[in-house]
């Protein structure tokens, strides 16, 4: 027993699981009732280890890729990183520079002042 009030709210809900593959059924609009199909052993067929291999197949390929990127990097990256990690100790190095450029330019001012 659904628990439904209306036959026509049970015959959808019905419906609904027949064509979302819940249940193998068809509905008998004449008697009103539902009448089940045969269910088949699934476990008798190849379907069940068929999807188990392409699940472990799967696997055993994504644990192939990543351990082929491990072993051979992407040279062009690291190439491209250790490019960027030059650009930043050259701009780096001119920051120095201008700050201790500007620290002796700031010195010499000083010294001027405490003479006045």
């Amino acid at each position: 027993m659904l628990g439904l009030d209306d036959v026509r709210v049970t015959e959808n809900v019905v419906a609904k699981a027949i064509r979302d593959r819940v249940i193998r059924a068809r509905i008998d609009r004449d008697r009103q009732c539902l009448v089940s199909m045969t269910q088949t052993d699934v476990y008798r067929s190849r379907e069940p280890s068929r999807m188990f291999h392409e699940r472990i197949q799967f696997c055993m390929d994504l644990h192939e890729e990543v351990v082929r990127a491990m072993r051979f990097p992407d040279t062009k990256r690291n190439e491209a990183n250790l490019e960027i990690l030059r650009e930043m100790q050259r701009d780096e190095a001119k920051i120095e520079q201008a700050l201790a450029e500007g620290a002796e330019q700031g010195e010499d001012e000083d010294d001027e002042d405490d003479i006045l």
